[in-house]
């Protein structure tokens, strides 16, 4: 089978397509035929060596961390999803951190616990654009920063693919969501749910009134950006970055002492999460934005796309 393969850390440029053999399931995994799946921040950071202390010298390693697809084969102890059946996954067992298989292949493994079936009525694209931010969403306002009706919540890169589904949910909870974002993306962001958006370009943290919650997809000026939470706020980042970790540990210090808090996680989100985030897709509170889509052999170009930033959505793979 085919699948998206890397044998050296670097640019974009270090991505092909190899062929290898299909995976056979351990005792708790399924195996998917994938539809499609996406690019993700995980993918860009392992690729290009800046996680290395965490994923190692060992190559070839895959790509991707999600998908769409049908259930090919399952392991002996695999009693949640069948043969045939139309499920969506995200990866929970390190695969983010460059094992030699990903999901940018023509089949995948996951573990059961990371499974769900996929939403109704959603194209396999659109699905693929919602698997990993809808979870994330869910993962972030629900739980990691337990969002109240009637809250500020501060997005920022709210039309990118984990910050677009961030509004939507934090608007369908009853938030007023505060996106900053590129100012060509004004018109998206209000689409979205947004009751005020900021050009990322030309606003500061003094320019916004305090908010109960920030969301933070990009990374960097955590610390200054912290200053805006009100008393009781929460701060989560979701760009798993040296510099962003490094200001969350900081910023658990000060929070010992009194301080907002911040916190992150990587991307291993219970089952649980990833069926809700399934039940707010197929009701519309979260719906697909795509970017662009790519084959596998263009996976240069995506992965090119995605780290050029200004992003409207999700850049998709398809086999």
């Amino acid at each position: 089978m085919r699948a998206v393969r890397y044998a050296q850390y670097g640019g974009p440029e270090v991505l092909s397509v190899e062929q290898v053999p299909i995976p056979l399931p351990g005792p708790t995994q399924v195996r998917i035929r994938v539809a499609a799946t996406s690019v993700n921040a995980a993918d860009v950071h392992v690729r290009s060596g800046s996680m290395r202390l965490l994923t190692g010298r060992k190559f070839p390693k895959g790509t991707g961390i999600d998908a769409v697809g049908e259930v090919e084969a399952t392991g002996a102890d695999v009693s949640s999803v069948s043969v045939g059946q139309r499920v969506w996954a995200v990866t929970g067992d390190g695969r983010a951190f460059g094992a030699r298989l990903g999901s940018a292949a023509e089949s995948a493994l996951f573990e059961q616990a990371h499974v769900t079936a996929a939403p109704a009525d959603v194209t396999d694209l659109g699905a693929a654009a919602t698997v990993m931010p809808a979870t994330m969403a869910v993962r972030t306002l629900r739980e990691a920063a337990r969002l109240l009706a009637g809250e500020r919540v501060l997005v920022r890169g709210a039309t990118g693919a984990v910050g677009s589904a961030v509004v939507q949910l934090a608007n369908a909870l009853g938030a007023h969501v505060i996106a900053l974002t590129n100012a060509a993306n004004t018109d998206l962001a209000q689409s979205l749910g947004a009751s005020e958006v900021f050009d990322y370009a030309t606003t500061r943290p003094a320019d916004i009134r305090l908010v109960d919650v920030i969301v933070d997809t990009v990374g960097t000026g955590l610390m200054n950006w912290r200053r805006r939470l009100a008393p009781g706020g929460r701060m989560v980042t979701l760009a798993a970055t040296p510099g962003a970790l490094a200001s969350v540990a900081a910023g658990r210090v000060i929070s010992l002492a009194g301080g907002p808090r911040m916190s992150t996680f990587i991307a291993q989100p219970p089952n649980h999460c990833i069926a809700e985030a399934a039940r707010h897709v197929e009701e519309k509170f979260i719906r697909p934005v795509i970017d662009s889509v790519y084959p596998f052999e263009q996976a240069t170009a995506a992965h090119r796309a995605f780290e050029s930033g200004g992003l409207r959505g999700r850049v998709l793979l398809t086999p």
